[in-house]
């Protein structure tokens, strides 16, 4: 879980850019900070049922990434799928991403 403890200041080097200056190095905190949502939107809760049921339950997952979650079981595995919304291109030859379907 990420900790702001050892935070000792952030500063905006431009509307991009953030630097993160802390007491002893923390390589992992954007990756913490990314996987621990501390605080989600009420309607975002597991538990919480909205338009799409429990927000809480994998099956209503939402998210724009090259790949959408077809199947999962805790502690096995998940199968993943290609999303044939993804709008990601490489460059040259000019190609659809993900080059995989699952």
């Amino acid at each position: 879980m990420a900790s702001f403890r050892e935070l000792i200041s952030v500063t905006a080097a431009d509307k991009y850019t953030a630097f993160f200056k802390w007491k002893i190095p923390n390589p992992a905190f954007i990756l913490e900070t990314m996987i621990t949502n501390h605080n989600p939107p009420r309607h975002c809760r597991a538990g919480s049922r909205g338009k799409m049921g429990d927000v809480g339950d994998w099956r209503h997952a939402i998210g724009t990434g090259p790949f959408i979650l077809q199947d999962f079981e805790s502690g096995v595995g998940a199968t993943l799928v290609r999303n044939p919304d993804y709008w990601v291109m490489t460059p040259l030859p000019q190609n659809k991403l993900p080059y995989v379907d699952n």
